[in-house]
């Protein structure tokens, strides 16, 4: 049953400096909001999201296809301009919204870029400029703005390759303090760019950090946000991120975040501030500057007097609750209150701020659409939020080509984003918010699941409360990707399920129809990843990191993380199997997050491999081409490689599967035997 908080209480709460209540024994009747709602939009238009959120954003909305990377105020106050991440997933380059009626004036500007980022204005407002790349080139995009705030295409500024080779990968952007230069963050170069606007040249790569994805300026000093922390030293542990080696966490992740303090007079860093893992936006008020911190779930505060941090700010949106609000940006919304963006909790964090010296207080929660990811705010002091992900895949249908065959339909690429105009919010709107979001996010049942496990709870399957015992002693976790419901089971009859749009039924996939047809139908199970890069994550972290979330949105610039390779994609919370370690389980992993299998003989072809298998199976007599252990599986990520299995090839689709299946089973059959099947070395989880 639903639990409905009073405003009056809601109030008492607010004011004390937390959201909501406490004990987690009130919350012992858990409730499930979401029942048998089907993901898209609701009756009462509000969003179920494919990760059980439902989203009823604030404000006025404005949908548009793609997924908005970053919203600029032109200076007049009188629009605002959105950039989309990528040019095929429902939308082009930029749009521009009249502020005045929330409509859009330009839709789909292209910039002819096939990924974007970045946005800045000229002081006066008369130029716009966007920063991307076409294909392997980093590209600022120059344009002119008439009096209306709408854009014409002046020039393209291309930027040199990366140090490492490839795209520079330019993001964040801002005029410089002289009013005739820009400040162009050049992420894969691991370099602050200074562009000269008169001759539209690169005149200087200033060495920052690893991976900078933001800069700001405050006087004649920039400040310029590190994802992947400090350079590397001697004797640290380093994990690959595009071709830069990344501090790294056992787990993989990255261990340091960093802020450059870059003196623009004579193009040098003067010292590098220590901040939260994976920092994103910052925005620089009065004398202070404030840096998201994505992987800590923190807001530095940096002193522009000192370059030093004096005050870290908890981001907690409820009590107790676990890493994984990803703030990835920050507004000061008056001369009182910070605005903290919160990806993954599809919100505002509204703080009552009145200096260092003073413990800031959480005002309360204000509901955004899915993955907000960019705030700015108008002459009105309302709040302009860039939704990356908006509504999801809710876009027009898409003409495509599967399998040769065109066929017209709903795609996952259709995403459509929003911008949200947010009146600056009262106390009675951060009350109502504040409900709105615990209730989007399930959070009441999420009180009662992170209270303290209750001592002699009688074992069942699956636990009210984490770390209290489970009946389950063994848990195989198999994963497949990449087809839909009906793509396989469409010919089943069973669930909602739609037969014509079957590709590989019964006769290619008698295995999965035979477990289909065995157990329940899961034919509305959902993940957010529309890609392997974001998926392999989602099933291995139950997250995303902020910064992998925004490569897919961008088309995967940096990487693509189709599983493993890339350490700035591993969330700091670590993934299942460090959790499960932590909890005195024992794992063994075949295959999944594994980037290489290799060993002395030569590898062949498919049909070595499928030779091998009917040996290893009897159906055939003769040697294998590689004997089981030759071969051995890889892996980027510390934590698992004591864990994996290495004669288990990795993804390789020169190997067919029946050969993994024997090195599995054989391995299987070892463990039944020897009675040692991995498993729980303590009753609760």
């Amino acid at each position: 049953m639903k639990r409905k908080i009073g405003k009056k209480k809601l109030v008492a709460i607010l004011s004390l400096g937390t959201v909501l209540l406490g004990t987690g024994s009130v919350y012992a009747n858990v409730w499930n909001p979401f029942g048998t709602h089907l993901v898209g939009r609701q009756a009462n238009d509000s969003v179920l999201t494919p990760i059980n959120q439902f989203v009823t954003p604030a404000g006025q909305q404005v949908e548009f296809g793609g997924n908005p990377m970053a919203v600029k105020v032109r200076p007049d106050g009188k629009t605002a301009a959105v950039i989309i991440g990528r040019n095929n997933y429902g939308g082009d380059g930029i749009n521009i919204v009249d502020l005045k009626t929330g409509s859009l004036i330009t839709t789909n500007f292209s910039l002819k870029l096939s990924h974007m980022w970045g946005l800045a204005y000229s002081p006066d407002g008369n130029e716009l400029y966007a920063t991307g790349s076409s294909g392997n080139t980093g590209k600022i995009v120059v344009m002119s703005i008439d009096a209306d705030g709408k854009p014409a295409l002046k020039n393209t500024i291309n930027l040199p390759l990366a140090s490492v080779g490839g795209n520079i990968n330019p993001q964040d952007i801002v005029m410089g303090p002289d009013g005739k230069t820009l400040l162009v963050v050049l992420n894969r170069d691991n370099s602050l760019g200074v562009v000269d606007l008169q001759t539209n040249q690169l005149t200087a790569r200033i060495p920052v950090g690893n991976s900078p994805t933001s800069v700001i300026v405050s006087g004649t000093t920039a400040y310029v946000s590190n994802v992947g922390g400090r350079k590397a030293e001697p004797g640290d542990l380093t994990v690959d991120s595009s071709g830069t080696p990344i501090v790294a966490e056992p787990t993989g992740s990255s261990a340091t975040g960093t802020v450059s303090v870059v003196d623009l007079a004579s193009n040098t860093v003067k010292t590098n501030v220590t901040v939260g893992l994976q920092p994103a936006r910052m925005a620089v008020s009065g004398q202070y500057v404030f840096v998201a911190n994505t992987g800590s779930d923190t807001v530095s505060v940096i002193d522009t007097k000192s370059d030093e941090i004096v005050q870290t700010i908890n981001v907690e949106p409820y009590p107790n609750a676990p890493k994984g609000s990803a703030p990835n940006a920050v507004k000061m919304i008056n001369d009182h209150q910070l605005a903290v963006s919160l990806g993954r909790n599809n919100a505002l964090a509204v703080y009552e701020w009145k200096g260092p010296k003073s413990e800031p207080r959480l005002a309360g929660l204000v509901p955004t659409a899915w993955f907000p990811v960019d705030i700015d705010t108008d002459s009105e002091n309302r709040l302009l939020v860039a939704n990356a992900d908006g509504v999801g895949s809710l876009g027009p249908d898409r003409n495509l080509t599967i399998q040769g065959i065109k066929v017209t339909g709903h795609s996952a690429y259709a995403q459509q984003g929003s911008l949200s105009i947010i009146p600056s919010p009262s106390t009675k709107d951060l009350i109502r918010g504040t409900e709105e979001v615990y209730k989007n996010n399930n959070w009441f049942n999420a009180l009662g699941q992170n209270a303290k496990p209750r001592h002699n709870k009688k074992p069942v399957a699956i636990p009210e409360r984490i770390g209290e015992p489970s009946t389950i002693k063994h848990v195989f976790y198999i994963i497949k990707e990449n087809r839909t419901y009906d793509q396989v089971h469409g010919d089943q009859g069973r669930g909602n399920s739609e037969p014509a749009l079957t590709q590989f039924g019964q006769n290619v996939t008698p295995n999965f129809h035979k477990i289909a047809n065995t157990f329940p139908p899961l034919d509305n199970f959902y993940i957010s990843g529309i890609q392997s890069a974001s998926g392999h994550q989602w099933v291995m972290q139950a997250t995303n990191t902020d910064y992998e979330d925004k490569e897919t949105d961008t088309a995967n610039v940096r990487s693509y993380p189709g599983g493993a390779g890339d350490s700035l994609a591993y969330a700091s919370t670590g993934h299942i199997w460090d959790n499960a370690l932590k909890r005195g389980l024992s794992v063994v992993n075949f295959g999944e997050d594994t980037t290489g299998f290799s060993g002395p003989e030569k590898a062949g072809n498919w049909i070595d491999w499928w030779n091998d298998y009917l040996i290893l199976s009897g159906q055939k007599q003769g040697e294998l081409h590689v004997p089981i252990g030759h071969y051995q599986a890889t892996t980027d990520i510390p934590s698992l490689d004591p864990i994996t299995y290495k004669p288990f090839p990795t993804f390789d689709s020169s190997i067919p599967d029946q050969y993994r299946y024997e090195i599995f089973k054989r391995k299987f059959e070892e463990y039944v035997k020897n009675d040692n099947l991995p498993h729980s070395r303590k009753c609760g989880l």
